[in-house]
């Protein structure tokens, strides 16, 4: 499974980029056969009273076609990542459990 990371726009550094994949390995490891790929954006957001926080997006691109796209936020960007990465796993295996989606969980 091929798994992009992109920090604000740039290439993120190898400590986040290695977060990321442990932890989509993670929440993914009994889908990972359905998962072509995860393409993954981290950004800074400002809410209206001026707070700062993460956004962490993720599009997960089904076999044999398909997609799941989710989003996290929170204060601290490893707790975007972990909020965004579990919704992408929900999201995924709800995808792959349709019928006539041919990829289907290594059980």
């Amino acid at each position: 499974m091929r798994i992009d990371v992109m920090d604000r726009g740039g290439k993120a550094t190898k400590p986040l980029r290695n977060y990321v994949g442990l932890r989509l390995m993670s929440v993914l490891d009994h889908l990972v056969r359905g998962v072509n790929g995860v393409a993954v954006s981290v950004t800074d957001v400002h809410d209206p009273d001026g707070e700062g926080g993460k956004r962490c997006r993720m599009l997960a691109l089904l076999a044999p076609s398909g997609q799941a796209r989710v989003e996290g936020t929170d204060s601290d960007l490893y707790g975007a990542i972990d909020r965004a990465a579990e919704e992408l796993a929900h999201a995924v295996a709800l995808q792959l459990s349709q019928p006539g989606t041919a990829a289907r969980s290594r059980e």
